[in-house]
């Protein structure tokens, strides 16, 4: 629990926080989470809590005790109701000209159309950068960090598609869409609320996510070189691909294909940290007799592509487990996976492995 403040601190309610009063009392927090203050003081107090004053600044505005003041917003900040420091977005620059004039644009975005939309699709992400543990920034910094991380889906199938929509509005602006076979073409069967449409039947697959994927972005395509790189996987996974992520130490994440009315979401692969494709694989083998051989019959089977809601689903999971692990490296799919029935969805099944005895990726 926080004690102290810094005094160059400018606390803001995070957002989302509801200011309730009744009677002399004032009840902070949301749902089902909150505390009550006693006195008529508090709602002044609060209500100077804009991120635009220090504590000194408000006491010296409000003349309240300065001590009662910062006791409250300690107390407050220790429930992680505060922001406290403020971070600006971050764009490479767009602007490349000889002209002062035209460098000024650089630093000042107040007439960049571009950046003032960039700052209102923004918001919904903060709502949930903003909870994130330690964050007192408003999540700013976060999503700011995104832009650093490289994410290559490999899959042309739906949920591929979706997902690569979704990290690209989320933020993750150097998301790239690579298909497993040699050009595949959109067809019928890619249409699903999703990012293409009819038009772009018969069209390349990876073309025109590239082209449809800088109208979906956050921020602008091609951002300074990424410090991080995730791969993720969608079907039956290429062994070349598995050698070259473990071998570089590129964390991956796993998309099954459908199997009958479910699918797998998972392992989340940390080489080294966590247990790998292959001890998933070995323990599976070690457990069902046939298990081998019904995933070589599935390889060479006709592919079924996933239900539109189902797709969407899945997807919508396995972005939130991404983006968890670029804001914080942790996944709850770290050596784990669930299985997603299609007829109850809510009933998902969790399985956690272990290091295999006969894979040697940690050793």
């Amino acid at each position: 629990m926080k004690t102290s403040l810094s005094a160059s601190a400018r606390p803001q309610l995070k957002s989302g926080i509801i200011v309730l009063p009744y009677g002399e009392n004032t009840y902070i927090g949301f749902s089902d989470h909150g505390i009550e203050f006693e006195g008529l003081h508090v709602r002044p107090i609060v209500a100077a809590l804009t991120g635009n004053q220090t504590c000194q600044e408000i006491h010296e505005s409000l003349g309240y005790d300065l001590d009662l003041l910062t006791s409250l917003v300690v107390e407050l900040d220790s429930l992680h109701f505060l922001d406290t420091t403020k971070s600006s977005i971050t764009l490479q620059d767009r602007f490349h000209s000889p002209s002062a004039h035209r460098q000024s644009h650089i630093v000042d975005n107040s007439h960049d159309a571009t950046f003032q939309q960039i700052q209102t699709r923004i918001r919904p992400e903060l709502t949930l950068t903003t909870w994130l543990p330690n964050v007192d920034d408003g999540g700013v910094s976060h999503i700011n960090a995104r832009q650093d991380c490289d994410v290559r889906i490999y899959g042309s199938s739906r949920i591929a598609s979706i997902l690569y929509g979704i990290l690209l509005s989320s933020g993750v602006s150097n998301t790239r869409l690579t298909t497993q076979t040699h050009s595949p073409l959109i067809s019928e069967l890619d249409l699903c609320a999703g990012i293409f449409r009819p038009s772009d039947i018969g069209a390349s697959f990876e073309d025109r996510a590239c082209t449809l994927g800088k109208e979906l972005s956050l921020f602008p395509i091609n951002p300074p070189s990424p410090r991080n790189a995730i791969a993720i996987n969608v079907g039956a996974p290429d062994p070349e691909l598995l050698q070259e992520w473990m071998s570089e130490c590129t964390p991956h994440l796993f998309i099954e294909d459908p199997e009958c009315a479910s699918l797998i979401l998972g392992p989340f692969v940390v080489p080294g940290t966590t247990p790998c494709w292959r001890c998933t694989v070995l323990t599976k083998d070690d457990e069902y007799i046939a298990w081998k051989q019904v995933q070589w019959e599935r390889r060479i089977s006709p592919h079924s592509e996933t239900p539109v809601s189902v797709a969407h689903y899945v997807a919508g999971l396995a972005a939130l487990e991404i983006l968890r692990f670029i804001d914080t490296q942790h996944s709850d799919l770290l050596g784990s996976t669930l299985r997603v029935n299609y007829l109850a969805a809510n009933e998902t099944e969790r399985r956690r492995f272990s290091f295999h005895p006969a894979c040697g990726c940690h050793w």
